[in-house]
């Protein structure tokens, strides 16, 4: 299993910035709209992903990984190579964090949420 929180990663000019949710940002009804997207694609490599609460997600993966991750606290601002998850799973984390951001990024859902001031 891997905790796997939602966030906000905004591209900026140079670098791509982590920004926290504030508590109770995201609506049940949005995550559960967030979480399919994602748990459908997922789903193709064996992954399955549960939202027992709206912020806090977790990953059940095939297998179990070599990888080392931070909490989001820990990586708020802007991101860098440190920041990113590591191990020998982690370019495969990274690829799936990269693929989910690109999902993610055009979903009505995040563009409801855009609409009414909020991060997307």
């Amino acid at each position: 299993w891997v905790r796997l929180d939602p966030v906000h990663l905004r591209a900026e000019r140079s670098r791509l910035r982590l920004v926290l949710l504030p508590p109770g940002d995201i609506a049940s009804h949005e995550a559960e709209a967030l979480r399919a997207a994602l748990a459908a694609h997922l789903a193709q490599e064996g992954y399955a992903l549960l939202a027992p609460h709206a912020q806090r997600w977790y990953l059940r993966t095939p297998r179990p990984l070599e990888l080392f991750t931070q909490p989001p606290d820990e990586c708020a601002g802007a991101l860098d190579e440190r920041h990113l998850p590591a191990g020998a799973d982690g370019a495969a984390m990274r690829r799936l964090i990269t693929e989910a951001q690109m999902l993610l990024h055009e979903l009505p859902v995040n563009e409801a949420r855009e609409a009414a001031g909020k991060l997307g």
